[in-house]
């Protein structure tokens, strides 16, 4: 596109108000723009396309508190390549994406890393579950596991413990102090996104299978 406009990789970074070394990364795909961005080098350059428009979706991720620590209800807009999903068998509209705030998870999910979730009706597996908690305020996600007479909380990263939750009455359980609170089940980790190069490195790998125009 830059070519095709006639300019060089200064003119084309000064008409984009970013830096050249910037530019030039983005033109070689040492790094990847952010979705907005992309397209406004589209409109700016003339080009007809950046990747494939159609093909990138915006998604809403909520934030989750790793372990048991004070949640936050907040959510964030972002936009994903569904090429990111090809071959798991996943629907951007069947699935729900949340952002762990926290290291109590290290190393099956790390502090602000994006995860994917599905709806489950109950634990299926002692595994990574999204739960709404009353007594946190918010989303928490942890390792869940059912156990006679109610739930069993694992948290790993810097001070690992299990806590048991005993169950009381519908949604109510009871820890080990005789807190009550409240527990609601979101969702269950399927997969987690990797940092933004891995995952330029796979849509890339896709686009060279398919034989795409890489973006």
């Amino acid at each position: 596109m830059r070519k095709k406009a006639g300019l060089t990789q200064q003119e084309a970074a000064d008409r984009l108000d970013m830096n050249r070394h910037t530019f030039a990364a983005y033109e070689r795909g040492d790094r990847t723009p952010p979705y907005p961005v992309g397209v406004r080098i589209r409109k700016e350059l003339g080009g007809e396309r950046f990747g494939l428009p159609d093909r990138v979706v915006p998604i809403t991720v909520r934030s989750v508190s790793a372990g048991r620590g004070s949640a936050v209800d907040e959510t964030e807009t972002m936009h994903l390549d569904e090429r990111l999903l090809a071959g798991t068998g996943l629907d951007s509209d069947e699935i729900g994406f949340v952002r762990v705030l926290g290291s109590g998870l290290e190393p099956a999910l790390s502090h602000r890393q994006v995860s994917i979730t599905e709806t489950v009706e109950g634990l299926v597996g002692d595994d990574l579950y999204v739960y709404r908690c009353s007594a946190s305020g918010g989303l928490v996600v942890g390792i869940l596991s059912a156990v006679p007479g109610g739930i069993e909380l694992e948290t790993r990263g810097p001070r690992p413990q299990t806590e048991l939750l005993r169950h009381v009455e519908g949604r109510t359980y009871r820890d080990e102090e005789g807190r009550e609170s409240e527990i609601e089940l979101v969702g269950r980790v399927v997969a987690g996104l990797g940092s933004p190069s891995d995952c330029l490195a796979r849509v890339n790998e896709a686009a060279r299978v398919a034989r795409i125009p890489r973006a």
